[in-house]
């Protein structure tokens, strides 16, 4: 079964979310941020799915699909990933590889976990929908977690265990626009 890694760039008073450019994903040209750089590829290496909420996946589509000059090969990977949105409002992905995912959450994320293979899946920001996953196996979850200083990068791993449902109909959604 696959590991669900839920990745998140904080600030130590709690801010998740790039308002006033305390993350940029592009890298801090007066910081050496070569550290978060190696973390996110060897994340990358280690995951074929990405699991986001529908307001961090309408955030990362408005701006990754247009960095055509991107040297940390992050937008190239979230092309290409397999990409499940969490939403009972999104109608059109409208970004390549995009599945949505409209029914109970903690079922969904079950059938995930029980897709063919082993590599991860990464929930990064969405903090709505971590915060419905983490809940029902605080008590049962095995996990292991790394951090960074600034911005904090913290991870959890083997969230949603347990049984799943059949996935055999699971397949990303190709949407070219």
């Amino acid at each position: 079964m696959r590991n669900l890694i839920v990745t998140e760039n904080i600030t130590v008073d709690g801010v998740i979310d790039m308002a006033k450019g305390w993350f940029d994903p592009e890298g801090d040209p007066e910081g050496d941020t070569t550290d978060l750089q190696e973390a996110m590829q060897e994340q990358g290496q280690r995951a074929d799915i990405l699991l986001l909420g529908r307001q961090t996946f309408e955030d990362f589509r408005s701006y990754w699909p247009l960095q055509t000059d991107d040297t940390s090969g992050t937008a190239d990977y979230l092309t290409q990933v397999a990409k499940y949105v969490v939403s009972s409002t999104l109608d059109e992905p409208r970004w390549e590889n995009t599945n949505v995912l409209r029914g109970e959450v903690l079922d969904e994320v079950r059938a995930l976990k029980a897709l063919p293979g082993d590599m991860d899946i990464v929930v990064t920001g969405s903090m709505r929908l971590v915060a419905r996953l983490i809940p029902p196996v605080s008590s049962t979850s095995t996990g292991c977690s790394s951090t960074r200083s600034w911005p904090a990068r913290a991870s959890a791993c083997s969230l949603i265990p347990g049984p799943a449902p059949s996935a055999s109909s699971r397949q990303p959604h190709s949407d070219q626009a």
